[in-house]
């Protein structure tokens, strides 16, 4: 059986602190060129996977201890939501350090730590490989380097045989028992001091006030919630996406808006606690048909996942005055 390991933003699930929403297949991707013109020399998708112990010997019943490192050596931002690790040989698979707003940007990094029992099985010399991938629906199948999709690590498993019985002696009086051979040595365990930040399960929602009209101001309510009940979410980001055809009436104080994405920090987010922002948005005159409005709640260390809410943008046409006969 596969152990694999999502994480996302957007719709950000992650099985390793703990399970959440799926990814979202909508999720923002932008370049970060000043430009997008040579969008595939410039905007282009490369994830690499490290993947490292503390030393490269082992005895049976002791435990390897991990360090994954993801990051991203493209040009294109990814939501940690989309980034799927892969290895059905590891054990305790987790997420231990991740960028706060939710993004892995060109050349930044998220840490996992896993572990790996040895046994007398694995006597002799071990090759383990970790596979790290993005959804091919949303990035389609290119990647830069396809080859450092792959972290492979080679271990050795010493392994002691026992001493053979001592042949009976018929002219003597049997010997003591064989001392039994000392234990080898065992080096200390290095473990990773990277902090690992307590599990917590966020929930977000969007409500839209219906009917939106073309030319009016109409309210979206967006609600981020902490679900988990004994840790606090820190550093808490609410985003929302603009749909087409509409503009922020009012912006929340304290907030920014880049590119169509309002982002609001929320600071901390008690356990079982929630947290509601209304917002005034303008519909444009000239907008109709369906509109899907996005928004995304991350912690730090914590998975992130998006909500959405569908409306459909009604016309009204002018006030025609009736004819005076007469």
């Amino acid at each position: 059986m596969r152990r694999v390991i999502p994480v996302a933003l957007g719709a950000l699930a992650i099985t390793a602190a703990p399970a959440l929403a799926e990814v979202d297949p909508n999720a923002p991707i932008e370049c970060t060129t000043p430009s997008m013109t040579g969008y595939a020399a410039y905007c282009y998708t490369d994830i690499m996977i490290q993947k490292t112990a503390p030393k490269a010997t082992y005895a049976p019943g002791e435990t390897i201890q991990w360090t994954i490192i993801v990051s991203n050596e493209g040009q294109t931002p990814i939501p940690v939501g989309h980034v799927t690790v892969v290895d059905p040989t590891l054990t305790d698979l987790h997420l231990v350090s991740a960028p706060a707003d939710g993004y892995l940007r060109s050349k930044q990094q998220m840490i996992f730590q896993a572990t790996t029992p040895v046994t007398a099985g694995m006597c002799g010399e071990n090759t383990r490989r970790t596979e790290v991938g993005l959804p091919t629906k949303i990035y389609g199948p290119d990647d830069r380097d396809v080859a450092n999709d792959r972290g492979d690590a080679t271990f050795t498993v010493v392994c002691t045989p026992p001493l053979p019985p001592a042949p009976p002696d018929v002219t003597a009086p049997p010997a003591p028992p064989a001392r039994a051979p000392a234990p080898a040595a065992v080096a200390p365990v290095i473990r990773s001091t990277a902090p690992v930040c307590p599990s917590v399960t966020l929930g977000a929602q969007v409500r839209v006030s219906k009917p939106m009209i073309a030319g009016q101001v109409t309210r979206v309510t967006l609600t981020a919630r902490n679900v988990s009940a004994a840790n606090t979410a820190s550093a808490a980001v609410l985003t929302y996406r603009l749909p087409s055809g509409m503009s922020l009436a009012a912006r929340p104080v304290g907030s920014s808006l880049r590119r169509g994405v309002l982002t609001m920090n929320l600071g901390s987010l008690a356990p079982s606690s929630r947290r509601a922002v209304a917002l005034k948005v303008r519909v444009d005159r000239s907008s109709s048909g369906i509109r899907m409005h996005r928004a995304g709640i991350s912690s730090r260390c914590s998975a992130a996942i998006a909500a959405t809410a569908r409306t459909r943008i009604t016309q009204v046409g002018p006030q025609v005055r009736p004819a005076v006969a007469g």
